[in-house]
């Protein structure tokens, strides 16, 4: 499903005996490794720093990561990203974010979804 842009992401709940309640969400990861759970981690790291610094006007959920040939993965974006005037500067302003992590990446397409622009990342090796 994700080498065929489908948006796929994993949403936690909580219930208490009467009511069910979003509890927040998860990075589907595939398959489970050493090496793909350590992106994760530095994944949500990277978009808490990204959050930090581009809050409220855009702010990057990771959603997905996986290994099909080449390490990939999804970031949701989200907020009041400016459309007109350098879209793709926060999908790049996020690769550069992690590759101070240790982790060169490069957007290698995005797919609008409402407001908001789900862009994969492939890792560079």
């Amino acid at each position: 499903a994700l080498e065929n842009n489908v948006h796929v992401f994993s949403l936690n709940f909580s219930f208490d005996g009467r009511h069910l309640s979003l509890a927040g969400r998860s990075v589907v990861v595939y398959p489970l490794s050493e090496k793909t759970l350590f992106l994760r981690n530095v994944l949500e790291e990277a978009a808490r720093t990204y959050n930090d610094a581009f809050s409220p006007e855009a702010n990057a959920t990771p959603t997905a990561l996986w290994l099909h040939e080449k390490l990939r993965f999804n970031v949701l974006f989200h907020g009041y990203l400016c459309v007109s005037c350098g879209l793709y500067d926060y999908f790049d302003d996020f690769s550069l974010l992690l590759k101070d992590f240790g982790v060169p990446s490069r957007p290698i397409r995005y797919i609008p979804f409402g407001n908001s622009f789900v862009v994969t990342f492939e890792v560079k090796e």
